[in-house]
């Protein structure tokens, strides 16, 4: 059994028991370690920053999916804004244009796996990228949507010393001056949900990632203001979401 537990924000232990745990640790691509310094921390981030630049070179020579985006009502500004990007089809891109980082460098900001100590591969292929930043702006990770109907629609970078998805909301670096201008923030479902809102002035708009709203996304809404709107699909899982939520706030009162 592999465990996994986070004391603070630049710390993060695994407990195994034994040499397999480990192996099965290292192929999600988290790095068994004790302690994060600041240094190896911003790494991390300096990864994810050249990632998204590779991921974005991609998108912008790839007509086929420049037009899947404008076919969503994603215009030019936006794609630049967003940094949005496309990952290759091919298993070693990162490996092979990220030579100034390590393998465990970019193991460690869930960008390559492994397998059976092989070569590593790419953790993302043939996906649209949207690079989730926190509040100051650097890249944590990432969310991909597949776009060949292959496999889960949506994945995201695996858990890090710097990605923890339940904690973030998608936009809330581009967000948090007009959330605190209007003392409102506008959680929304999904990343072009987000995109579309601010394409069109909403700018106190931000994205959960999906259905659930965590308590620590909630968390970090109401370190911004009190006044918190929840705009999820009207479909069944939607509302069921929303009734969650609504459960989560009586059982604070």
């Amino acid at each position: 059994m592999v465990q996994g537990n986070w004391h603070d924000g630049s710390r993060f232990c695994v407990a195994g028991d034994s040499e397999g745990a480990a192996d099965q640790v290292r192929q999600l691509g988290i790095l068994l370690c004790h302690h994060y310094d600041d240094a190896k921390i911003n790494r991390l981030y300096e990864a994810n920053e050249a990632a998204a630049d590779c991921y974005h070179d991609i998108l912008m020579n790839t007509p086929k999916v420049l037009t899947y985006l404008k076919d969503r009502g994603i215009n030019h500004e936006s794609i630049t804004k967003w940094r949005l990007g496309f990952s290759s089809t091919a298993f070693r891109v990162l490996p092979i244009q990220l030579k100034g980082f390590t393998a465990d460098e970019l193991l460690m900001a869930g960008l390559i796996r492994e397998a059976d100590r092989k070569r590593p591969y790419d953790s993302f292929r043939a996906r649209l990228m949207f690079p989730i930043r926190n509040k100051e702006g650097r890249i944590t990770g990432f969310g991909a949507r597949s776009l060949e109907g292959s496999g889960p629609k949506f994945i995201n970078s695996p858990q890090t010393p710097i990605f923890k998805k339940s904690t973030l909301l998608y936009g809330l670096d581009l967000a948090w001056e007009e959330i605190i201008i209007s003392d409102k923030i506008i959680i929304v479902e999904g990343y072009f949900d987000a995109i579309m809102a601010h394409q069109h002035g909403f700018n106190n708009v931000v994205a959960s990632m999906g259905l659930a709203v965590t308590d620590g996304q909630l968390a970090v809404a109401r370190d911004l203001t009190p006044n918190i709107h929840i705009a999820l699909d009207g479909d069944k899982a939607g509302r069921g979401a929303i009734m969650q939520l609504a459960g989560m706030n009586e059982n604070r009162t």
